[in-house]
């Protein structure tokens, strides 16, 4: 099997016209896992053939190491296709098929029916709808290396040439039936509707193309490498439907310092224009749940979060929603500081980002999402909420966020800053004007 490394810009560029890279490079990973659950096992040496040289171990630590793995070599696919077949039949194999690793749902009988077919024809192919093939085999005595020389690697003219080329050296070619290459956001519906009545249903890439999630729990980041991996694993932990909750982590640094340091692969990861709203509506764009729940890095969940969320939405007035506030610190002060900030919040119905604000989808998208807007954006996006006349609820089970911030500014220089801003904010000072401000004190 001739497989990348699952790597943003790396592969299935042209589903990344209209998906995110992140969500590719998951899908394309799916794709090779339910290709070694479905191939691995057949009564032929299976190897998966991976690209680029220096992601051996890469790929050892994202599939295992219960697999035979073997670089591509060569300049382009053409040279790694040749150079493939060459060492496998100078190791002495008889027969060799490749596959690529873009027919998740290739069936492990198209593999039988390809070795049966070079014990009588010198060489095996099987086209897919695209023009290419996904699947080309030769015996080692019929094997002709100019079947891969001046090829338009790519083009819907790939198979047509190959096929060709075979007929011209007289190799007797067995062909087998069209097979279907996912490259474009169209194959993806095509995949779905081809596999309605199949066993593929059951695999890792249908389960996530057809998943539903009741919820997507946004965390925007932005220097928060030694904090998102506690972060994730708690929102692992959390009780109900946790195992039907996707992580999207948005990085607001252009290098992703912070995603780059997940460990999960699970978790969907982008990078945003920087600005808190901005990324979390980078994520809320990504997002597949039903509820959206936006999480600062540096909250924690009641562990019965999402069954109190769901709770709270089964009356159908509410459209979005916060929890009271606690603050992860012994220190009385911090006490009058939750107390102050549940009651002000629950008041003026306004709550604020660390309380883990939560929306329904629809409504969120109603609204317009957050605003373009340097602070304050959480503020902004509840009393637009208000002005509908829509209706905000609050659970009293609080989250948890982290005294850092306090404690590293001073607990009163820090408290009084805060309401200084919102103060000011809401007499009509513009968000850009108290960002330059904030940028100065802090």
């Amino acid at each position: 099997m001739f497989a990348k490394y699952p790597e943003k810009g790396k592969v299935k560029s042209r589903l990344c016209q209209q998906w995110d890279e992140s969500l590719v490079v998951l899908l394309y990973r799916l794709f090779i896992e339910d290709l070694l659950d479905r191939l691995s096992g057949g009564d032929y040496q299976f190897r998966i053939t991976y690209h680029p040289v220096e992601k051996r171990t890469s790929f050892i630590e994202q599939f295992g190491d219960g697999f035979s793995y073997m670089p591509q070599i060569g300049e382009d696919l053409g040279e790694r296709m040749k150079n493939t077949f060459i060492r496998c039949f100078s190791e002495g194999f008889q027969s060799v098929v490749i596959i690529g690793s873009d027919s998740p749902d290739l069936p492990r009988r198209i593999i039988g029916e390809a070795f049966q077919a070079l014990e009588r024809h010198g060489a095996v192919i099987g086209p897919s709808f695209d023009g290419g093939y996904y699947l080309i085999g030769f015996s080692n005595k019929s094997f002709s290396s100019g079947a891969f020389d001046g090829m338009k690697w790519g083009t819907d003219t790939v198979f047509k040439k190959t096929m060709q080329h075979l007929q011209e050296a007289g190799i007797p070619v067995h062909v087998l039936p069209p097979w279907r290459d996912i490259d474009r956001p169209e194959d993806i519906a095509a995949l779905i509707k081809d596999n309605e009545k199949t066993d593929f249903p059951g695999s890792k890439t249908m389960t996530w193309l057809l998943m539903r999630p009741r919820f997507s729990i946004i965390v925007p980041v932005l220097n928060e490498e030694s904090a998102i991996n506690p972060a994730i694993e708690h929102i692992g932990s959390l009780q109900g439907e946790s195992e039907s909750a996707e992580i999207i982590v948005v990085d607001g640094d252009p290098e992703g310092k912070t995603i780059g340091a997940i460990r999960d692969t699970n978790v969907i990861t982008a990078i945003g224009k920087k600005g808190r709203g901005n990324q979390m509506n980078r994520g809320a764009a990504l997002a597949k749940g039903d509820i959206l729940v936006f999480l600062h890095a540096d909250t924690r969940l009641p562990l019965n979060a999402l069954t109190l969320i769901d709770s709270a939405f089964s009356d159908p007035a509410f459209v979005a929603g916060a929890f009271d506030l606690a603050i992860a610190s012994g220190r009385p002060v911090f006490r009058l500081i939750e107390k102050t900030a549940s009651f002000r919040s629950r008041l003026t119905r306004i709550p604020y980002g660390d309380q883990a604000l939560f929306f329904r989808r629809d409504s969120f998208n109603a609204i317009g999402g957050f605003a373009d807007i340097s602070i304050m954006e959480d503020v902004e996006i509840m009393r637009r909420i208000k002005k509908r006349g829509d209706r905000i609820v609050f659970i009293d089970q609080p989250v948890t966020t982290s005294a850092r911030r306090w404690e590293t500014e001073g607990v009163m220089y820090c408290t009084l800053r805060n309401w200084l801003l919102i103060s000011l904010y809401l007499s009509g000072v513009s968000p850009e004007r108290l960002a330059r401000w904030y940028r100065l004190i802090i």
